[in-house]
């Protein structure tokens, strides 16, 4: 069974979202993952070959998210 999710986080400004998107797309190969940024929001389209797979992604892409985005808020 594969397995498919779409997250989006909306940023309280364009450069934080600037800055997630540029911190988690290195980590999101196209093969598993599609990222896109617009405005305030980075959305983040994975798939896998199972659930855990799918989870894997899905946490490791959250955790850069939120370390990225509180990195950004400590710089300004």
């Amino acid at each position: 069974m594969r397995a498919r999710a779409v997250v989006s986080l909306r940023f309280e400004d364009e450069a934080t979202a600037k800055a997630v998107a540029l911190s988690t797309a290195v980590d999101n190969p196209p093969a598993h993952a599609a990222q896109s940024t617009a405005g305030r929001k980075v959305t983040l389209e994975a798939h896998g070959p199972t659930l855990p797979s799918l989870r894997e992604t899905l946490d490791d892409w959250l955790r850069c998210a939120a370390t990225a985005a509180e990195a950004a808020r400590r710089a300004r």
